[in-house]
């Protein structure tokens, strides 16, 4: 018959779980929002993107309400030598345009070198309307892949805890009945 000290064990594990995913997630808030910019667009600005890494480039409210569908906005990044920098969409794939609702709703880049870098953001056809705004950020891609993490290991210490109880439970009462 296995001891009342299996059902401490699981506790244990699943405080060391919720431990472990609430250090993860809480370590990592204050990167979160480094290199965080806004900006109006269409139009050009110059960010300095301090650190090295991936950014995303994500469409945001502009005033309270639905966003403005941007399709057919274009997104270009250039790094302060002049060379362009490739973006792509969350999936991987190489693209350039921003689109409420598409596939193209988000966009990450690699700085190799940080530096000034210019974001340059124009319609297809040339037109000036409608205005948006677009969030830069360094750290919102990791903050995602550490949160979903944290809630992974708290997931995983959860079912290892309650299947421990329950198998110790099992053997227990099959034990004091005398079943073997």
């Amino acid at each position: 018959m296995p001891g009342r000290v299996w059902y401490v064990a699981a506790v244990v594990i699943l405080a060391g779980a919720f431990g472990g995913a609430a250090w993860i997630v809480i370590s990592g808030i204050g990167g979160m929002g480094a290199g965080l910019f806004q900006f109006v667009v269409p139009g050009s600005i110059d960010l300095d993107l301090e650190e090295a890494g991936t950014y995303t480039i994500l469409q945001a409210p502009v005033q309270a309400g639905t966003p403005p569908d941007i399709s057919g906005l274009r997104v270009a990044v250039r790094a302060a030598n002049g060379t362009e920098v490739a973006l792509r969409s969350i999936g991987g794939m190489a693209t350039d345009t921003l689109g409420t609702g598409t596939d193209g709703s988000m966009l990450v880049f690699d700085v190799e070198t940080p530096g000034i870098h210019r974001f340059t953001a124009t319609y297809d056809d040339g037109r000036r309307q409608p205005r948006a705004a677009l969030i830069v950020s360094g750290g919102l891609v990791g903050g995602m892949l550490r949160i979903v993490t944290a809630l992974g290991i708290a997931l995983v210490g959860l079912a290892a805890a309650i299947a421990i109880i329950i198998v110790v439970a099992v053997r227990r009462r099959r034990a004091l009945r005398g079943i073997g």
